[in-house]
Order: C-alpha cells, then sequence, then structure tokens
C-alpha cells in the first residue's frame, strides 16, 4: 500500500543474533518501530509498505481487516513473530503456546485493505 492520510509506515527489521535462526519482525506502532531501532540485536531495513494503524481497541475501520501478530515468546531459542488474518491459524498459534500482540484484547498489529 502506498502512502495516504490515515497510514503508517509499516517498519521491517531483521536479525542475525539467533544464528542460523533468523527473523523479520514487522510493525505499523510508531513507537514501537523507535524502540526496537535501538535494539542492537534488530536491523532496522526501513519503512517497506503503508497500513492503517487499528484503534486502541484493536478495531480496524471500515473497509480493512485485522492483522494478527503473534509471538513464540522465544520458543526454539529465537524470537518468532507469525502475522495472519485468519482467526482459525491464529487460535492454532495460541495453542502451541504463542502469544498476541497488538492492540486490543486479541492483538491486532495493523489493518489490511480488503
Amino acid at each position: 500500500m502506498a502512502a495516504a492520510p490515515g497510514r503508517e509506515a509499516v517498519c521491517r527489521f531483521f536479525s542475525t543474533a539467533f544464528g542460523i535462526k533468523r527473523s523479520h519482525f514487522y510493525t505499523s506502532d510508531v513507537a514501537e518501530c523507535m524502540v526496537v531501532q535501538s535494539n542492537l540485536n534488530w536491523q532496522f531495513e526501513g519503512g517497506v509498505f503503508y497500513m492503517t494503524a487499528p484503534a486502541f481497541d484493536g478495531s480496524c475501520p471500515i473497509g480493512t481487516s485485522p492483522v494478527y501478530r503473534v509471538y513464540n515468546n522465544g520458543q526454539s531459542s529465537a524470537p518468532n513473530h507469525r502475522y495472519t488474518t485468519d482467526l482459525v491459524e491464529r487460535a492454532k498459534m495460541l495453542l502451541h503456546g504463542w502469544i498476541p500482540e497488538g492492540y486490543g484484547a486479541i492483538g491486532v498489529i495493523m489493518c489490511a485493505p480488503q
């Protein structure tokens, strides 16, 4: 998605700090992007696309769908994040010990166009 009013740049990070268990991390949260930039384990690769940010309660505007982010909580000795728009897939990840991250009770990190 291109830049437009109401859209935030999605920051992309890459980490090689965990050996062969390399990982990308994405966030559209401006404050979170700044915090992760100060973490020496993550290389900031820039704003790679634009998405609508969810409201603090995790709701997305009409015409967009929530993107859920879950975190493996360091399982397998390396951080890993998954992003999905599918609540069933999200639920499967939670059953495997992953934790939700993002806004609202369900963890919405950004809103994708429908």
